[in-house]
């Protein structure tokens, strides 16, 4: 990301755009584990032309995120990978982001080795769903690409995503024939 230009190189050159609204996004991999993101980052909302950025994260950063570019002008759209973060953790790091206004989303994947974690926790998608609107906050249930175009697994996931998103993302979508 920064082969030929430094951060407060990329910084400065924002100033370009200083009589526009901007809007970033960033996405990954995971963006902070380049250490300098969080500078372009704290640099580019410190701009009033730039008026919010999305920011995929998967959590690992919450807190160095809240130390080093903590700013409601920026929605972090977050992945849940039960791999890395039992419940309570992505709890906490939610919470942690949510006092500082800068939770976008949660996105959680309903693959098969997540929703087997959610099994053995005693954890449902739509017990998940209320507990973080109840919080305010957005729990999104997204479609695992691996399980193809599974009649039982299409039942389920549609009850949470539109059959319009399902047959786009298998390539059915328009229904003219042509293919996505």
């Amino acid at each position: 990301m920064f082969d030929h230009f430094s951060p407060y190189g990329w910084i400065d050159a924002m100033k370009n755009f200083s009589d526009s609204e901007v809007e970033f996004y960033m996405w990954g991999g995971e963006p902070f584990c380049i250490d300098e993101t969080f500078d372009l980052i704290k640099g580019f909302a410190g701009y009033d032309f730039v008026k919010w950025a999305r920011i995929d994260t998967n959590l690992v950063f919450t807190k160095k995120i809240i130390k080093r570019c903590s700013s409601e002008k920026i929605k972090l759209l977050c992945s849940w990978h039960t791999e890395t973060l039992d419940f309570r953790q992505l709890l906490d790091r939610i919470m942690l982001l949510k006092n500082q206004n800068m939770i976008g989303m949660i996105n959680f994947v309903a693959s098969d080795s997540n929703m087997k974690f959610l099994k053995l926790n005693h954890l449902n998608v739509e017990t998940l769903i209320r507990k973080f609107s109840d919080e305010g906050i957005f729990f999104n249930i997204a479609a695992d690409f691996a399980k193809g175009d599974d009649p039982i697994y299409k039942e389920f996931i549609t009850k949470y995503m539109t059959i319009e998103d399902w047959d786009y993302i298998h390539g059915q979508y328009p229904s003219k024939g042509v293919p996505c």
